[in-house]
């Protein structure tokens, strides 16, 4: 009985992957997702992914995770690729999506600071040199010029989370990261990441219209010589 049904589930799993790759090849992914949906694959999948990945937002990965796994999945296959193990396979590459999600979190700070150098001679404001202090009016400085800028970034969610940003940075907490964005102002991830990028291109644009490098950087140079300074990166 039970081998009996062992070979019954064996055979469902092969007509499964029968299908998508029918499917793939047939340059049809509608179809190929329908067959995922309904077998209950993408569902299992999902409940590993967010067991596993409890740190990632559910919609991150059902959307960029999951999804771009079975996008992956459907371009091999329909452009002629052979994938013995389809389901494997989607694992695989739905859990290497989750680690290049996560490193880019990580990596998240470090952008952070890198787009708010509104000239290129933002400095560290951590940096116990003589000239500290004039270092520290340049940040103050570039970041009350930041602020008046945020009524012209358009929606209120992007110049809310420019303004915690803003207000981070004065604080000298340079860690923050999108999920504590979002919990703090009650947005999704997806949201906060957006607002994000489209926050710090907006500044930049503005801000060489309003020559607001140039204004940060004069005044840092009618206190103090920074050309002769190791250029932070």
């Amino acid at each position: 009985m039970n081998k009996g049904k062992r070979k019954l589930e064996v055979r469902l799993v092969d007509d499964l992957w029968t299908n998508v790759r029918k499917a793939a090849v047939s340059k049809n992914p509608k179809e190929m997702v329908g067959i995922l949906y309904q077998s209950g694959f993408l569902e299992g999948l999902e409940n590993q992914m967010r067991n596993k990945w409890r740190q990632i937002p559910p919609e991150v990965l059902d959307s960029i995770v999951i999804g771009s796994a079975v996008d992956i999945l459907y371009e091999k296959i329909s452009n002629g690729g052979v994938i013995s193990n389809p389901g494997g396979y989607l694992y695989k590459v739905a859990d290497y999506k989750a680690v290049a999600f996560i490193q880019e979190q990580k990596q998240m700070t470090t952008t952070l600071i890198k787009e708010m150098k509104l000239s290129d001679n933002f400095v560290d404001p951590f940096d116990d040199s003589p000239i500290e202090l004039d270092r520290e009016y340049c940040l103050k400085r570039a970041l009350i010029e930041a602020r008046r800028l945020l009524k012209k970034l358009g929606q209120e969610n992007v110049q809310n989370v420019m303004a915690y940003v803003f207000d981070c940075i004065e604080a000298q907490r340079y860690d923050v990261k999108p999920a504590e964005i979002a919990k703090a102002l009650g947005l999704s991830s997806g949201t906060v990441r957006t607002s994000l990028t489209r926050g710090f291109d907006r500044l930049k644009r503005i801000a060489l219209e309003d020559d607001l490098a140039n204004q940060i950087l004069n005044e840092a140079k009618s206190i103090t010589d920074i050309n002769d300074e190791e250029e932070v990166v």
